[in-house]
């Protein structure tokens, strides 16, 4: 998921990391990332953790 790749880049995360920061399994982060979509809760998360930068309806399977 490119999405991720650049978030956990920009953001210097592992998925456990992520997953941390999210209050989440690493489990979570990785499904995630194997599905190529987050969930619609977790992407809010991360649209709230990133202030807004990456959007949710980007982030969850809505947007593909």
């Amino acid at each position: 998921m490119e999405k991720m790749a650049l978030l956990l880049s920009e953001y210097g995360f592992n998925k456990s990391e992520l997953a941390r920061a999210l209050g989440v399994s690493p489990q979570a982060v990785a499904l995630a990332y194997d599905n190529g979509h987050f969930s619609d809760s977790l992407a809010l998360k991360i649209e709230m953790m990133t202030n807004g930068k990456y959007k949710a309806i980007e982030l969850c399977k809505h947007s593909h």
